[in-house]
């Protein structure tokens, strides 16, 4: 199921890169800068209640 990460502020989408060891680090948008992403997913089925 392909995954990716697309950019809560400018809408960027991108592969969910490496992170850096490094305190006070992580992922940023390469874009923006911002932090916030959110996760997408391909091929979902929605499953309704029986």
């Amino acid at each position: 199921m392909p995954v990716w990460i697309e950019c809560d502020d400018c809408g960027l989408e991108g592969t969910i890169p490496e992170r850096d060891v490094v305190p006070g680090g992580g992922t940023r948008c390469p874009s923006c800068g911002e932090r916030t992403f959110s996760v997408r997913r391909a091929e979902l089925d929605w499953h309704p209640d029986p």
